[in-house]
Order: C-alpha cells, then structure tokens, then sequence
C-alpha cells in the first residue's frame, strides 16, 4: 500500500504544454507500457488530449471548470464534477475548458487486453473486493485505511487484497477505483 498527497506529489508537465500531471501509480512502476496507472491532471487551456493506443481512460473532473471532450462522430461529452467518464485513448479527443478556467481531473488509465478500471464516487464505509489493484482519493472527509487517517487530497493505492474505508464523519465522500484484470492476466 502507497498513500499520497497531491499537495506534496512532484508535478510533470504534458509533452504539449497545455497541462500538467502528478502521477499516484504506475504498475509496472516506472514504464511507459504500464497495465494500469492513476494520476491527477490539470488542464490549462484548451488542447489535444494524448493519444495512448490500446489503453482505456477514465477521467473524473475534480474541480474548476466544466470540459467539454470532442472525438468527433465518436463522441461529444461534458464533464461535470465528480461524474467518471470512460472513453478509449486511441481516439483524438479534443478538450474544451467552458469557462476558461483550469480544471482539476482524476485519471485511471488501463492496458485494454489486461485489465479494466471501474471508478465511483463512495459517500460511507465500505470494503473493497480482493481485486489486483486500485485507489482511492478523498473529496472530502476523514477516512481511516488500516491505521491511516485520509482527509481531502490524500489517497493510497495498492496492488492487491480486501481493504476497508471507513467514514469517520456524518458526510464525505472519496473516488474510488478498483483494478479487475481479464482472463490469461
């Protein structure tokens, strides 16, 4: 199990200058043909997404913002906060920031013929399945992870096992995101 917090985490730049990204984990570590990574991106301005060929994407706007997200005939989708949107990395896809403002996202990315990511939004405790691998980051709130106290920014990930989040306020809420990996994998 690794935590995080996105205030402390080293921040990249895209290849294309219109954004930024803090990567939370990479499985294989430190490759560029992972089977799944998580990381949190901010969209400066309007811009090409990268393409990542054989791998699907789901990105969840955090905050400022709404994004409009173009493929053409494929699709045309508005992110809204906290809203997970699944769509393939191969696609050209243009993104639109409405108001102009950066915006804040939460991103799953994973290998098409090794696994698939599921993310949701979790408001109360719960115990994840003995999936390969997953993360979670908190919206809000204070959550414990094992012996971990989690509040707003922070998160952990990890590549196996059964783990209990437990909600300890009246109200919060984390992204969550579980790894399932398909058969021969």
């Amino acid at each position: 199990m690794e935590f995080f917090d996105i205030r402390k985490m080293p921040v990249n730049l895209w290849r294309n200058g219109a954004g930024e990204t803090r990567e939370i984990c990479c499985f294989p570590p430190a490759t560029r043909e992972f089977n799944w990574r998580a990381s949190i991106a901010s969209i400066a301005s309007n811009g090409e997404f990268s393409l990542f060929p054989g791998v699907d994407r789901v990105i969840t706007l955090l905050e400022g913002s709404e994004v409009t997200l173009d493929a053409g005939k494929r699709f045309c989708h508005t992110l809204k906060r906290h809203q997970p949107f699944t769509f393939e990395g191969d696609l050209p896809v243009r993104a639109t920031l409405t108001e102009g403002q950066m915006s804040m996202d939460f991103n799953i990315m994973t290998r098409r013929e090794s696994c698939k990511a599921k993310v949701r939004v979790a408001d109360r405790t719960f115990t994840t399945f003995g999936s390969r691998g997953g993360v979670v980051f908190v919206l809000s709130g204070a959550w414990q992870l094992g012996e971990k106290l989690l509040t707003q920014d922070q998160g952990a990930s990890w590549q196996e096992g059964t783990h209990t989040l437990r909600l300890l306020e009246a109200a919060g809420t984390l992204l969550f995101s579980e790894i399932t990996w398909l058969p021969g994998h």
